[in-house]
């Protein structure tokens, strides 16, 4: 029998320290996750402002033409904001594949608690420079 199928009586004082220890060690990876998470959502956030403003997509059609006007994003922000969103992305998948395998590790085999407590939106198929 596992470890998590024993009744908390038949613990032994190791068995009881591992869990312990087990369990702090998987809240510290939902913390991680969380966070990177958090962070994607302020990034598509960033990158939703940049693309729902009329200059951003009209650099979207014409990569070659560049608006100075104050307070509008430049193709070259709207690059960057692409490839934060990007990174951002990588380290939320990093960070939720690190939390799956710590719960494996210890002995959970379903994951349809994390699932759906820290799901992971697609990535985003962004272009630039094309025209419609």
């Amino acid at each position: 029998m596992s470890l998590l199928g024993k009744k908390v009586s038949e613990l032994t004082p190791e068995e009881v320290e591992f869990l312990k220890e087990a369990a702090y060690t998987l809240r510290r990876e939902a913390e991680k996750l969380e966070e990177a998470l958090e962070k994607l959502r302020r990034a598509e956030e960033h990158l939703d402002r940049l693309y729902s403003d009329a200059t951003a997509r009209k650099m979207l059609t014409s990569a070659s033409e560049q608006v100075d006007s104050p307070g509008m994003p430049r193709a070259q922000e709207l690059a960057q904001a692409i490839s934060e969103y990007r990174r951002a992305w990588k380290t939320a998948e990093r960070a939720r594949y690190a939390y799956i395998v710590h719960r494996e590790a210890i002995g959970f085999r379903r994951h349809v608690f994390a699932d759906r407590l820290y799901p992971l939106p697609p990535l985003r198929k962004i272009t630039i420079g094309i025209s419609a």
